[in-house]
């Protein structure tokens, strides 16, 4: 063997001693490594929990139809939130707040460029040129030179208000997403064209950039999206088996393997890829199951045991980068949870709010109709009797009383006959009732009495159906006789009977009244 073969070996012997031992194993020693490319899922940055909306583009763009707008949106939802008309748990409402059309110019502007104009010979110090395999060698020559510069440059804007609420109406979420397109292309220099000259967006292209940031930012506020991840995964022995079924997608089947396995040294890396495994296996299950909540046990497994993994090699990027992607990820999951768990408070609230409201005209219906009926369930105390004359002359003949004159009442009747709001508002939704029935009735005796009296006569039948309606609904004889005068009716007075005519002789008087006596 030379002298030269003895020191290169050498030297590469040495090179080999001297690479550095790291606690984790993640390259080979020809830089072979596990890499596996993965697609993390993002929770929405505000989660409202709902699978089905309706979305309603409330004001759109000139050149922006409310159509196209909406279901762009639609598309960009699914199949977290699937558009629906009939029963949607949720409804979008976007309007255009502001709009610039596409404006595009082209100008021309002088620069300064150093450019290559010529070649010229190099030479050897004795004066003969340089040849290199047999070519002559020769030297690019610059100079400064002002030229020509062709430019195109577009902008436009857009930006819309998007506001969330339930199907019971409860406010869920609002935002306001904002689009900007601002570019400028080079399109020639010295009056030859750029290679960027061919991408010049013509409008309708602008506008589709513009509504597509819109769209974009509607579905990472209200959807799932995903980024691309590199996972490494440490490469010793005793682990590659367990790799190659993480290769495979397969995560469970690695987490087995490499527990089954006994490691020489660097027990860190076995703790390290069952982290990374337990990290894919709580993506997939928020993917499959859209449900945050479902794969916080296998985030916690996970991030407890990236922990321990770097407490053993604290200074490995691999293990620090890991647990900073999950760490990411769990945040966002916990701000996504945190966001529902505020909106669905305010939600549920409003339904409690409803659903009392819902309630008490509930109640407000029965009381009118127990009154329209002219039935009382609970017998008035002395004093609530009282309070119902106060309340029924309050009423009066106007419509229907305000919640502010209702309130008057029920502070009077407080002061005055010490009743409380719920009796007081029982005999003044009773009265309501009775009221609406009186003025039904009075309605049905007018109409009544149009068809009736057409001639202004009312004849024997007409008559009795009048006096039926009077009856049922409790009209007074000067109500009627009010409404009957309205149509020019009046009852002709009653006249004693005339009697009869005898024949008398031609001279005679009368007969005088035969008067009987009980002697007769």
């Amino acid at each position: 063997m030379t002298k030269l073969k003895i020191l290169c070996l050498v030297a590469c012997l040495t090179v080999v001693a001297s690479e550095p031992v790291f606690a984790g194993k993640f390259r080979g020693t020809w830089g072979s490594s596990c890499k596996i490319d993965v697609k993390v899922p993002e929770p929405p940055v505000a989660y409202i929990g709902k699978k089905s909306a309706k979305i309603l583009v409330t004001s759109a763009a000139a050149d922006i139809p409310a159509e196209q707008l909406r279901v762009q949106i639609e598309q960009a939802l699914a199949p977290d939130i699937i558009a629906t008309d009939p029963s949607p748990e949720a409804v979008f409402r976007v309007s255009v707040i502001s709009y610039n059309q596409p404006k595009t110019k082209q100008y021309t502007l002088s620069e300064r460029f150093r450019v290559k104009v010529a070649d010229r010979p190099v030479y050897n110090k004795d004066g003969t040129q340089k040849v290199f395999l047999g070519v002559p060698v020769t030297e690019p020559v610059y100079e400064d030179r002002v030229l020509p510069v062709a430019y195109w440059e577009g902008d436009a804007s857009l930006s819309v208000e998007v506001d969330v609420l339930s199907n019971t109406g409860a406010h869920l979420d609002a935002f306001n997403p904002q689009a900007n397109f601002n570019e400028k292309i080079k399109t020639s220099v010295g009056n030859e064209s750029t290679p960027e000259a061919g991408q010049i967006p013509d409008n309708r292209q602008i506008l589709n950039r513009v509504t597509g940031q819109i769209v974009g930012q509607i579905r990472k506020r209200y959807a799932r999206t995903e980024r691309f991840e590199t996972v490494m995964l440490a490469i010793d022995d005793e682990l590659k088996a367990g790799n190659a079924m993480a290769q495979a997608g397969k995560w469970d089947e690695a987490i087995k393997q490499w527990e089954s396995v006994k490691m020489k040294k660097n027990e860190s890396d076995r703790l390290y890829n069952m982290a990374a495994a337990n990290e894919m296996l709580a993506y997939t299950a928020y993917r499959n199951t859209q449900n945050m909540e479902a794969s916080f046990p296998l985030f916690s497994k996970a991030l407890a045991m990236y922990e321990e993994a770097l407490k053993t090699d604290p200074t490995e990027k691999y293990i620090q980068q890991a647990q900073a992607r999950i760490m990411r990820a769990k945040t966002n999951m916990d701000t996504a949870m945190k966001h529902y768990e505020a909106q669905r408070f305010e939600a549920e609230k409003l339904e409690h709010q409803i659903e009392a409201r819902r309630q008490k005209e509930q109640e407000i219906a029965l009381s009118i109709e127990r009154g329209a009926k002219g039935g009382i369930t609970t017998p008035d105390s002395p004093d609530e009797a009282k309070f119902r004359t106060y309340a029924k002359a309050r009423i009066g003949n106007a419509g229907d009383p305000s919640d502010d004159q209702i309130n008057a009442m029920l502070n009077a009747g407080k002061q005055l006959y010490n009743i409380e709001n719920d009796p007081g508002k029982r005999v003044i939704y009773e009265e309501i009732g009775r009221k609406r029935r009186h003025d039904q009735g009075l309605r049905l005796y007018r109409e009544s009495l149009a068809d009736f009296a057409k001639d202004k006569q009312i004849n024997a039948d007409a008559r009795s159906s009048l006096k039926d309606i009077q009856e049922k609904y409790a009209l007074s004889e000067s109500e009627t006789a009010h409404i009957e005068q309205e149509f020019g009716i009046t009852v002709p007075k009653k006249t004693a009977p005339s009697a009869p005519n005898t024949p008398t002789k031609p001279g005679s008087r009368p007969a005088a009244a035969h008067k009987t006596t009980g002697n007769s």
